[in-house]
């Protein structure tokens, strides 16, 4: 499917027919419209799926309707990287800082994958966030024992574990 040559309502009638495959290695979509962005996720959600086909389609569908927005808006690069993180963010419930790591980077010897990780891991950010993050977790674990102390049921090498990054996280962070 060439991006560039075939029509926006060509490539919805191939989408129609794809497979979870096909669809997950299918080119991102930019409708131009909000009438095709519509036409798209219609097409999507009115065609039969199946278990795997169905988070194609969702991916698929999400992508364009990011693509669109970031168009209409005038977004730079840098803000829909933002925001494409920080949909991330949202859609995994993640609290915390985090990274993205690509392994097909570590075809290249430019990059250092275990570093880059081991960097993210033991950076100032991340011993703050997980000394704050440990001293709440003792601090609510604290108040509720107080409260119930037949209810709660913590590891103690959990205890342990948020003793140890509440005082020195560097310690704790790559055990």
């Amino acid at each position: 499917m060439n991006n560039k040559t075939v029509s926006f309502e060509t490539r919805l009638e191939e989408l129609a027919k794809m497979g979870e495959r096909e669809l997950r290695d299918a080119p991102n979509m930019w409708p131009k419209t909000l009438e095709e962005l519509n036409q798209l996720i219609q097409s999507q959600l009115t065609r039969a799926h199946d278990y795997g086909s169905v988070c194609a389609a969702l991916s698929l569908v999400t992508n364009a309707t990011f693509n669109y927005f970031a168009s209409e808006q005038g977004m730079t690069g840098f803000q829909a990287q933002c925001a494409d993180l920080d949909a991330l963010r949202r859609s995994r419930h993640i609290k915390g800082p985090f990274t993205v790591l690509k392994l097909e980077d570590g075809l290249y010897p430019q990059y250092d994958l275990m570093g880059s990780a081991q960097e993210f891991i033991t950076s100032a950010e991340s011993a703050r966030w997980l000394r704050e993050q440990a001293q709440a977790s003792l601090k609510e674990l604290d108040e509720n024992m107080r409260r119930a102390p037949d209810m709660l049921h913590v590891a103690p090498a959990v205890v342990e574990h948020w003793k140890k990054l509440a005082t020195d996280p560097e310690k704790s962070s790559t055990d």
